[in-house]
């Protein structure tokens, strides 16, 4: 539980900062850029980018590589090893983008020593060196998203067209029909800009209701699903039920479908709105599906430079 307090402490705390975009426009590269601190396996940052609406960036050409390599040092990271999306998990000994450009055809030739492909499958970059390594090391990495892949913001700051705002609460939702455990949901949550949902009050609790009734008459596929993961939880395992960003349940939506949260199995910790509207606790590890709140005017890719560059 300490492990989920700070996670929850840390979200708490990024949930009260001014909203800036996430991705830094480099005019040259013709692209959206976005050094991720957060180390992760080369998969996991694969996924993380690809949830973001972006690629692990591969210095596929100049403009692309001085690109990555003045993020590196403007950040002050540049000596770090950082993964980029090449690799030659599908074809040993053949290091190739994601893109599909083979490392011999990007401009990165002189930064290489050798690509023993017994190091590893996965490459990395600091902004003077290439080399191998394995791909279950975590490392930090660079998403990236061209001006070909971009597609216009919705009014929910995201080109992810799921998400709907809501006029009366000002928020944007999104339900996923994915199953994922509570701590697996809220991570997808925060990797598209939001995090799980917060219930502040009956209004907004009929809201997600009747999201989720509309997807449920529109699939028997989801019907096991009685209900969505939400931003609650049993921070201490003792009936300290808070939102993620830190509220008491007593200053919340809390209209419960029994009189108390009972723990009739080990791990109850986590919460939901039912199908009927109610708020009730399951096991964090349980899967089920979720829903996401997101601030509109937490915007992941800015258009504005691209405007300016464009003049």
């Amino acid at each position: 539980m300490l492990k989920q307090f700070i996670v929850l402490l840390f979200l708490s705390i990024s949930c009260s900062v001014a909203y800036k975009s996430d991705y830094e426009y480099h005019p040259d590269a013709g692209a959206w850029f976005k050094l991720h601190r957060v180390t992760a396996t080369w998969q996991q940052a694969f996924f993380r980018c690809h949830n973001e609406g972006a690629l692990l960036a591969s210095p596929t050409t100049e403009k692309m590589l001085r690109a990555m390599q003045r993020l590196l040092q403007d950040n002050r990271v540049g000596a770090n090893l950082h993964y980029i999306g090449t690799h030659s998990k599908f074809s040993p000994g053949h290091f190739v983008a994601l893109e599909g450009t083979p490392i011999e055809n990007m401009p990165v030739m002189d930064m290489v020593d050798i690509l023993n492909t017994q190091d590893g499958d996965c490459l990395t970059m600091t902004d003077t060196v290439i080399n191998v390594n394995t791909c279950m090391k975590e490392l930090p990495y660079i998403c990236y998203r061209t001006q070909e892949m971009s597609q216009n913001n919705t009014e929910c700051g995201t080109f992810d067209e799921d998400y709907q705002l809501d006029a009366s609460t000002g928020s944007c939702y999104k339900i996923h029909t994915k199953p994922r455990t509570w701590s697996d949901a809220n991570s997808m949550c925060v990797t598209e800009g939001g995090s799980l949902a917060v219930l502040n009050d009956e209004e907004e609790a009929r809201i997600i209701q009747k999201m989720f009734s509309k997807i449920t008459m529109n699939s028997t596929e989801f019907k096991e699903y009685d209900s969505l993961y939400i931003g609650l939880q049993d921070w201490d395992g003792s009936g300290t039920w808070l939102s993620i960003r830190g509220e008491p349940i007593q200053e919340l939506y809390n209209n419960w479908n029994k009189p108390k949260p009972t723990y009739e199995a080990f791990d109850e910790y986590c919460g939901v709105i039912t199908s009927t509207g109610m708020i009730d606790n399951i096991g964090c590890d349980r899967l089920s599906v979720f829903v996401c709140e997101k601030d509109p005017d937490n915007v992941r890719y800015s258009v504005e430079h691209q405007e300016q560059d464009n003049e």
